[in-house]
């Protein structure tokens, strides 16, 4: 080795070793071996951003919290604005997605939501094949009513009337533009319509 170090012109060194900055040859998992890396990002990092961002790069500040918090409040004006197109119905909720109509089941039959005993079922529990076609098994804690019965028979009518294929993955639809998908744009004339403001 030491004929090789001397042709080479270079020095012989052992595991771990530093390679620009990082330790090579170390077990990774220690800490020992990443606190000095991440206090040398944390130096790195400008103002505001060292004070907001934990040594596992979470946001650990009030604004942080508030800044989720406010988005989450925001979040029911546009999931109202979301559209389901169910394929398997695993990822679309029964009641609480619209993927039968303009709004939830729940929102459209709430009679029926009340009684209901799959009220977090997906449509994938809901649904049933027979015979190479797909019936629905929305489950009541009672039969309905008869002053509830015209709402059953237009909420089977609904559910039946749905294009629900049965197989691929479900897919969120942006109501406002199918075709063209999210646009920014459209979220907020949602808000403030073309007449009263007008945006870029």
């Amino acid at each position: 080795m030491d004929v090789l170090v001397g042709m080479l012109g270079c020095r012989q060194s052992s595991l771990p070793l530093r390679y620009l900055g990082l330790p090579l040859g170390a077990k990774f998992k220690e800490l020992s071996i990443w606190n000095p890396i991440l206090e040398k990002m944390e130096r790195r990092l400008a103002g505001w951003k060292r004070l907001y961002l934990s040594k596992g790069g979470k946001v650990t500040s009030a604004y942080g919290v508030s800044l989720w918090r406010h988005i989450r409040s925001g979040w029911m004006s546009f999931s109202k604005l979301l559209l389901y197109e169910v394929e398997d119905g695993t990822r679309v909720k029964f009641w609480k997605h619209v993927w039968c109509g303009d709004r939830t089941l729940q929102e459209a039959f709430p009679e029926l939501y009340c009684i209901s005993r799959t009220k977090d079922s997906s449509v994938a529990e809901v649904m049933c094949w027979s015979g190479g076609r797909i019936h629905w098994d929305a489950k009541f804690r009672r039969p309905p009513q008869d002053w509830e019965q015209e709402s059953f028979d237009l909420f089977m009518d609904m559910v039946y009337s749905s294009t629900v294929q049965g197989l691929g993955p479900d897919r969120v639809c942006w109501k406002p533009a199918r075709s063209r998908g999210f646009e920014v744009r459209g979220f907020y004339l949602s808000f403030y319509p073309p007449t009263l403001l007008s945006f870029p």
